[in-house]
């Protein structure tokens, strides 16, 4: 279960991966959060721990990048029962 701080945290490391324990707590301070950098640390855990955080990535600026570099692109796709029926169909 993800609660509110939960989702800052998860937000902050959406916006930068890199965001430290010290950085995060501090914004969660200024939302009138109280929580210690530790608190944060362990939040972090229990989140990749239960699959909510798979991984950290880093984004590359390709202007500044000459090599060639090797992405993955995970694509998910979802079903649903109008695209049975339709695929049916033809």
């Amino acid at each position: 279960m993800v609660d509110d701080i939960d989702k800052i945290i998860l937000t902050e490391l959406g916006k930068n991966a890199r965001k430290s324990s010290q950085e995060i707590k501090k914004i969660l301070q200024n939302m009138d959060y109280q929580i210690t950098d530790r608190g944060i640390r362990h939040r972090l855990q229990k989140l990749e721990k239960n699959n909510t955080i798979l991984g950290y990535h880093v984004t590359l600026n390709p202007e500044l990048i000459s090599e060639k570099v090797n992405r993955t692109i995970i694509l998910k796709f979802k079903f649903t029962e109008y695209s049975r029926v339709n695929h049916q169909a033809n």
